[in-house]
């Protein structure tokens, strides 16, 4: 395990580029980030001890990236990222062929956002295409809000730590189901927002 700071990014997006997987900052909370490879996603739910019937958040840079993942791109999903994003709001849509059931837990549809931290959407770029961004912690333990956080909870797993200080909202997304227009995960985006704009 390395511990880096912001100017080291281009690093681990190169190791995550080749199957590794790190510790990385979002404005909600620290995560765990790896490309959509299988093996990759293996050590991803390793990591976590996670239930592989629980499916990931995949991290974008916008709408553009989030059309690779997504089947279908309504104009409300347009008119939400338009609004929220980059930002503490996760869209689920009907996912795009591709996409691994890993991901998605067997599912049809996929949940994707364009994460609010600038060297989180620095880091998608780098890697070049969208990124598994799930909370850096044991599955059912509280999510973590530094990287010693987050190193404590499954440092030992990861091949990198990038820290960015203290994540800056410290609670999740919003997890919003667009075609049923239905909250899933309540967070940081409050409900009433989210309607004021669909």
């Amino acid at each position: 395990m390395k511990w880096v700071r912001e100017s080291a990014v281009e690093e681990v997006a190169a190791a995550i580029k080749v199957g590794a997987i790190a510790i990385v900052p979002t404005e909600t909370v620290y995560g765990i980030a790896s490309t959509l490879d299988d093996d990759a996603l293996a050590k991803v739910f390793r990591a976590k001890g996670r239930p592989e019937g629980k499916p990931l958040i995949v991290g974008v840079s916008g709408a553009e990236m989030a059309g690779t993942v997504c089947a279908e791109w309504p104009a409300e999903a347009q008119a939400l990222a338009e609004r929220f994003w980059p930002g503490p709001l996760s869209l689920v849509l009907p996912k795009a062929e591709g996409i691994p059931l890993t991901v998605t837990a067997g599912g049809s549809t996929v949940a994707v956002r364009a994460p609010g931290l600038p060297i989180t959407m620095r880091l998608i770029e780098l890697v070049g295409e969208p990124i598994v961004l799930t909370s850096a912690n044991v599955s059912s333990n509280v999510s973590p809000l530094t990287a010693a956080e987050a190193v404590a909870q499954i440092g030992l797993s990861v091949a990198y730590v990038l820290d960015s200080g203290r994540s800056p909202i410290g609670i999740e997304s919003t997890v919003y189901e667009v075609s049923t227009r239905t909250v899933l995960r309540h967070g940081a985006i409050p409900e009433e927002g989210l309607k004021a704009h669909t």
